[in-house]
């Protein structure tokens, strides 16, 4: 049974008009997920997945993506410390975005983030700025491959922790619409 509620609970305040407003034209739209064959670094092993609009050709951007990150890690660049994980190759309309993600201290996700401007030749650039040290983390279609992995994740740390479980943990993969 749902609840609606017109006023504010007592004790909670009323939101005021200027906050949390979407952009009136804003429309959402779907994007497509879909794995690649893992990327194995010298300190960590990602699965892999692409995020796009349906009909987006990916696979020239993933070779240059996979081979950035190679040598992001071998340079030292790039130190995941051992760990497991995954990483998505997100194409919107103007950028690409690498967002690397490591499970580290059991229950944390870690992220390192990079962008390419695909109206240039550019290469991939680290996200470091931010705005007062608030700063994107994901965006809504970045979220379903996450909430997959937080699942994978909660089932490997409950399970023996094996080789075996290692292995059912690597080949859990979240594909389809999002």
């Amino acid at each position: 049974m749902s609840t609606t509620i017109d006023r504010p609970a007592a004790g909670v305040a009323a939101i005021p008009d200027q906050i949390g407003n979407a952009d009136p034209t804003y429309r959402p739209y779907p994007k497509l997920v879909g794995a690649r064959p893992n990327l194995v670094l010298r300190d960590a092993y990602l699965k892999w997945y692409d995020i796009s609009r349906a009909g987006v050709a990916l696979e020239m951007l993933a070779v240059e993506s996979r081979e950035f990150l190679i040598a992001e890690s071998e340079d030292g660049r790039l130190a995941l410390e051992n760990r497991l994980g995954f990483l998505e190759l997100h194409h919107c309309t103007s950028v690409a975005f690498l967002i690397v993600c490591t499970w580290n201290n059991d229950n944390e996700l870690w992220q390192t983030v990079y962008v390419k401007d695909l109206a240039t030749s550019a290469p991939y650039e680290r996200v470091t700025r931010g705005t007062a040290g608030h700063r994107p983390i994901f965006c809504v279609w970045e979220l379903a491959p996450v909430w997959h992995e937080r699942e994978a994740w909660m089932r490997y740390v409950s399970s023996a922790r094996d080789a075996a479980a290692k292995a059912v943990y690597v080949n859990d993969r979240f594909a389809g619409v999002c």
